[in-house]
């Protein structure tokens, strides 16, 4: 399962350095994850990078 980090998302977390990785062979196992705010609040963005299924979870 590969799940790519927004620089925001890395940043806050501190994974250390990005790199680019090809589609994962499973539709099902490829993930795209942003951190965002609203109304102060942090929240993360996780996306389905084939089918464009998404799910946002607080980000505490």
């Amino acid at each position: 399962m590969i799940f790519r980090l927004s620089h925001t998302l890395n940043q806050k977390i501190k994974t250390g350095k990005l790199t680019a990785l090809p589609l994962h062979q499973s539709p099902f196992g490829d993930w795209s994850c942003h951190l965002f705010y609203g109304n102060r609040s942090p929240y993360i963005l996780l996306c389905n990078s084939k089918s464009l299924y998404s799910c946002v979870m607080p980000g505490n």
